[in-house]
């Protein structure tokens, strides 16, 4: 309609994809590289991503172009088939003779022409479009194609091409061994405001624009604000603005065209707004309904969580028990204990031996049981008119005089006086002092005679000896 009053030989923004409008920014320059690598290198599966509208199909039928004649190609477009289906579409575009209703009869029939293909030196490639589309079963089973392979190169080269769901899927736990086999995938991104004036441009160039439209600065940083550098977008907006330009003959598009054609295109921007509130509140109020309309949840029955009645009451009262009755018990075990020392510090009768036992003559164990009764000593004669503590008192002074006469010279001499047995005394042993009498049990137990061991008179080397 308005293609002779810009002077254009056709229309520059068709939103179908026709590979000579290819605008090779730096992006597709390299996707295009992958997709080219992926199938002359062989490497099974390639995929291709990017957000609606950004130019994938487009690539695709331009890299279709210019593949040799050597290679067959097989594209799908529409990939929302059952595996039985999707293989009787690619044998179909391959050229075979889909007969068999079951996935083993296709597959076989598939390879057979693969090998053919291979030796007579062609290249097969499988391109599905729109892979986002594809189930999991589905997408398992081209994975099995790729299985299709000789000793040395694989007989089908896989292009996947689709958006950024499709990345979702292959992330799957099922799908992990598909994700694995592709070597080469690019993800392709929209256009920045710099590469949206050199796609305007180049699209009004190839459709034979002769300096007779024009876009300006202003509504080309207007259409990038409203595209974001979508290639399908701009297409859209740039067409209705040469629409509106030729209603209005005017051959330079200004903002306020870009502005009207926006509103033409995708509606006011307060009425969407307005929409995706309304559409927000109905899924809310969805989102309500469906809470209310669940069953509610069941209380936790804690009855459940708790032991048996009897269990819990015995150990109740068992705790109790113990409680109160622990000092009782306490008291009672030390009672005990004292009890059992008691009992084993009882000397036995066994043990003792008087001095009052008689010894028959002529016995060979006179001796002996002499001996063994040691043990048992008598006991002490106890001090004419002292205590306990005096006889302490005595001892000690005893033993000190002993230290003192036998380690220095000049000791105290008459410190052990009271000590030595007298002429004149009483005591049956000799012994002038109770304590000098005392220590006859102790040199009993010693096997030592008291009266020939201690020395008698002065004689302090003999006593010091001693």
């Amino acid at each position: 309609m308005y293609e002779a009053f810009y002077g254009l030989r056709e229309r520059p923004f068709n939103l179908t994809p026709d590979p000579k409008y290819l605008f090779l920014s730096d992006k597709h320059r390299e996707a295009f590289a992958h997709l080219l690598y992926g199938i002359k290198n062989g490497n099974g599966f390639v995929m291709i991503s990017g957000e609606i509208g950004t130019g994938k199909t487009t690539i695709t039928r331009n890299l279709m172009q210019q593949l040799d004649e050597d290679t067959d190609i097989a594209f799908i477009f529409n990939p929302s088939l059952a595996p039985v289906e999707l293989l009787k579409k690619i044998n179909t575009e391959f050229g075979v003779d889909a007969q068999s209703d079951n996935v083993l009869g296709l597959v076989d029939q598939l390879n057979v022409y693969l090998l053919e293909a291979n030796a007579q030196g062609r290249n097969c490639v499988l391109v599905i479009d729109e892979a986002q589309n594809l189930t999991p079963p589905v997408l398992e089973q081209i994975r099995l194609l790729s299985n299709l392979e000789t000793e040395t190169q694989k007989l089908l080269q896989i292009v996947l091409i689709g958006q950024p769901e499709l990345m979702e899927m292959l992330s799957l736990h099922e799908l992990r061994q598909l994700n694995q086999r592709i070597t080469a995938r690019y993800h392709l991104n929209p256009l920045d405001e710099d590469e949206t004036i050199q796609y305007i441009a180049y699209r009004i160039h190839v459709a034979g624009g002769r300096r007779k439209v024009q876009f300006s600065k202003a509504a080309v940083r207007q259409i990038f604000k409203l595209t974001g550098g979508t290639p399908r977008m701009i297409n859209a907006l740039c067409d209705r603005a040469l629409l509106i330009g030729y209603t209005r003959e005017v051959r330079t598009i200004e903002p306020d065209i870009i502005k009207q054609a926006s509103q033409e295109i995708w509606g006011d921007p307060k009425l969407y707004k307005s929409a995706a509130r309304k559409y927000k509140a109905r899924q809310k109020v969805e989102k309500q309904a469906a809470k209310e309309a669940r069953p509610p949840r069941q209380p936790i029955q804690w009855g459940r969580l708790l032991p048996n009645p009897t269990i819990s009451l015995v150990v109740i009262l068992l705790v109790a028990g113990g409680v109160f009755l622990w000092p009782d018990m306490q008291h009672f075990l030390l009672e005990w204990r004292e009890q059992s020392l008691a009992w084993r510090n009882t000397p036995t009768e066994s043990a003792s031996v008087t001095p009052e036992t008689e010894v028959e003559p002529g016995d060979a164990t006179d001796t002996a049981t002499q001996d063994t009764a040691s043990p048992a000593l008598e006991e002490l004669p106890a001090a004419p008119d002292a205590g306990a503590e005096n006889l302490q008192t005595e001892t000690l002074a005893f033993l000190e005089a002993l230290a003192a006469q036998g380690g220095e010279d000049d000791a105290d001499e008459t410190a052990l006086a009271a000590f030595m047995p007298g002429e004149g005394t009483d005591n049956a042993e000799g012994f002038s002092h109770p304590f000098a009498a005392g220590l006859q049990p102790v040199l009993q137990y010693w096997d030592v005679e008291a009266q020939e061991a201690i020395p008698a008179g002065d004689n302090e080397d003999a006593l010091a000896a001693f």
